[in-house]
């Protein structure tokens, strides 16, 4: 099961730890550098129906994964946060029917407590 939902900056999400404060939960972590790579891999496309780009996230191991996903468009300073379940060896889409299109330069920040976060852009 895959599941994307919008959620507000400053909500706690069981798992996700603070959404709102990265620094600050990289600072509780002491360990943070010694935390694995989160197994996630990113991919887009273009849309089907509409204007932009659809990213998708693709759960690399065989466990469910929560997710903080971070969105930015640099250009008009414009940021989304989403919370991501992505089944095993699945994929979730974010695109236009989620509140968000992509667009060549979008910064994508991707959260898991468990991993090491992992920041990408849209070249």
């Amino acid at each position: 099961m895959s599941i994307v939902k919008r959620v507000a900056a400053g909500i706690i999400l069981a798992g996700l730890g603070c959404i709102a404060c990265e620094p600050y939960a990289q600072a509780q972590q002491p360990t943070y550098a010694q935390l694995p790579p989160l197994p996630v891999s990113i991919e887009y496309r273009r849309a089907l129906v509409g204007p932009g780009l659809v990213l998708k996230f693709y759960n690399n191991s065989g466990m469910r994964l929560q997710l903080l996903a971070i969105l930015t468009h640099p250009s008009i300073n414009v940021t989304e946060r989403f919370a991501l379940v992505i089944g095993p060896n699945r994929h979730v889409d974010i695109g236009k029917l989620n509140g968000w299109i992509a667009e060549p330069g979008d910064r994508i920040v991707l959260h898991n407590v468990h991993y090491l976060t992992l920041r990408s852009s849209i070249p």
